[in-house]
Order: structure tokens, then C-alpha cells, then sequence
């Protein structure tokens, strides 16, 4: 293909490339006085970055990726070009972010798990798996950043979340999240919405309990049909004893506790806010029996 660059222009642009479009360019250049220049130049177009894990966990290892490119190291939401698409699968040697914090447009955990070690920054949609479920694990944290709406959908596990929106953009989960340790809302003007298929499960488990950080005043939250918040109680039985009684209580603060008379038989007294005794196991304070 011979692409012609007029006068002044320092580079070419290819509008809606596709791989297709990928291939050796030969440049024409001509001055205002009708001077041109050939040359030739190599022009690769791909949709996003796909781990494969052949060489390493590096992250910052080219060849553990399709194609071999390392991620751009973007630094904000709005500068054009300086992000890319990452997705992440099962693929090989699961990968470690080691980095100093990176901007990404779209992040996908479709399969397997990556490590962070440092903020993943996401300006568009972070999604999971669709049947099998990607997990973020590690010290770091995934951020969703920026002005426009960040969509979370697919099956997704992650150790922390945070919401940090600079704009009028929608937080909208869409998918099963699973939250491990923490959900942080720092900023989201624009309001958190989960919508019918959406399920924001706070993971509990013999090690820890799943929360969400306070959040800030006039944070607009809308959940949608069936959508919804789920909180799980992790609860053990110590000596493997069916017969313990435990004590039922809400986990959420001015919550009522006969609003759960929907959901499974109270026994005793239905006082609006009385905590009774109950046999279903789903609180962590255990009476004493001695």
C-alpha cells in the first residue's frame, strides 16, 4: 500500500484499522515544492494484548504476549494512543504485575489469574470470564479511573476494588464480582449502578470477610431488578457438632432484622429489632454453652 504524507505532516493514520490492515507501508513524502521521498515502514494493527505465558510471569516480557508487545505504559485516560486493551487468560505461566502502576483502556481476566503488585488504572470496561471465573489477586489493586462509564461484567474475583471516578462516568456491574477484601469508593459522581444480571458478592471465608469502605455523601446507588449486594457469613462448627445454636444478627448498620423474614423461618420473637436464636447458621457470634 503507498500511503502519501503532504508537506509538513510528521506521521500517517490508518481510521478504523482493522488486522487486516496490518502489513508493510511504503511512504511517499512530498514538500510544498512537489519533492517526494519514498519509504517503507511496518504497520501492526491488533485489537488488544493476550497473555500466552510462554517465556515467563513477567509482565514486561514481550514474548509473553500476542502479539509480542508489552503493554503501553499509559499515565492518564485522555492522551490518545497511550493505552492499550490487555487481556489476561490461562494460557501458560500466570503472569505478575511488578510495575509502577499502568493506565489501560480495557482490562480482561477471561480465565487463570494474575498477580498485582501495584494499581492496574482502568478508563473503560473491566470484565471476567464467561464461564470460567478470572481472578486479580496480590497486593496491588485494580482502580477504575476516569470520566466516561466503566462497565464489570463476566465472571470476575478480585482482592480489592477501587472506584475512583474523576467525571459524570457510570460504575455499572453487570456480571457476578467477587470481592475478596475491600471495595473502595474514593469518587463516583456519576453513581454505581448493578444492574439485573448483575451480583456484588462479598466473599467470606476462614481467612477473611469481604467489605465495602465508606462511602462518599451523595453517591448515587441504584440497583436493578435482580440485581443486587451479597453479603456471605463464613461460619465453622467446631468439632463438626450439627447441634450448635448461633446467634443471628445483620451485618448491615440500621438494617431490620425481620426484613429477613423472607428469606428463611425466625424463631421466636418478632420484634422489629430483637435478635433471637435461630438454627440457620449464618451469623459469626456462637453462644456459649457452658
Amino acid at each position: 500500500d503507498l500511503v502519501t504524507v503532504v508537506n509538513s505532516n510528521p506521521s500517517f493514520s490508518i481510521g478504523g484499522a482493522l488486522a487486516a490492515n496490518s502489513g508493510t507501508y511504503q511512504l511517499n513524502v512530498v514538500d510544498g515544492q512537489g519533492c517526494g521521498v519514498t519509504a517503507t515502514t511496518d504497520a501492526l494493527v491488533y485489537a488488544a494484548l493476550v497473555w500466552n505465558g510462554s517465556v515467563s510471569s513477567d509482565w514486561n516480557t514481550a514474548g509473553n504476549w500476542t502479539p509480542a508487545i508489552v503493554p503501553a505504559n499509559g499515565t492518564d485516560c485522555t492522551t490518545p494512543l497511550s493505552r492499550d486493551n490487555v487481556v489476561i487468560t490461562n494460557l501458560g505461566i500466570p503472569p505478575v504485575y511488578p510495575g509502577a502502576g499502568v493506565f489501560v483502556d480495557n482490562f480482561g481476566v477471561e480465565s487463570g489469574n494474575i498477580n498485582l503488585n501495584n494499581n492496574v488504572r482502568v478508563c473503560g470496561a473491566l470484565n471476567g470470564g464467561t464461564t470460567l471465573t478470572g481472578s486479580v489477586l496480590g497486593t496491588g489493586t485494580v482502580e477504575l479511573v476516569g470520566s466516561g462509564n466503566n462497565v464489570v461484567g463476566g465472571l470476575l474475583e478480585l482482592d480489592r476494588l477501587i472506584i475512583n471516578k474523576s467525571g459524570a462516568g457510570v460504575v455499572q456491574f453487570q456480571g457476578t464480582t467477587y470481592i475478596n477484601d475491600l471495595m473502595t469508593v474514593t469518587a463516583a459522581p456519576g453513581g454505581i449502578n448493578v444492574l439485573a444480571s448483575g451480583n456484588v458478592v462479598l466473599v467470606s471465608t476462614a481467612l477473611q470477610t469481604g467489605k465495602i469502605g465508606p462511602i462518599p455523601a451523595a453517591t448515587p446507588i441504584a440497583v436493578t431488578g435482580a440485581g443486587k449486594f451479597t453479603q456471605q457469613r463464613y461460619v465453622s462448627f467446631p468439632g463438626g457438632s450439627e447441634g450448635d445454636w448461633y446467634f443471628l444478627a445483620s451485618p448491615m448498620q440500621s438494617k431490620n432484622f425481620t426484613d429477613w423474614a423472607d428469606d428463611f423461618r425466625v424463631i421466636g420473637l418478632s420484634s422489629v429489632r430483637r435478635i433471637w436464636w435461630t438454627r440457620w447458621r449464618c451469623s459469626t457470634f456462637k453462644r456459649d454453652r457452658a
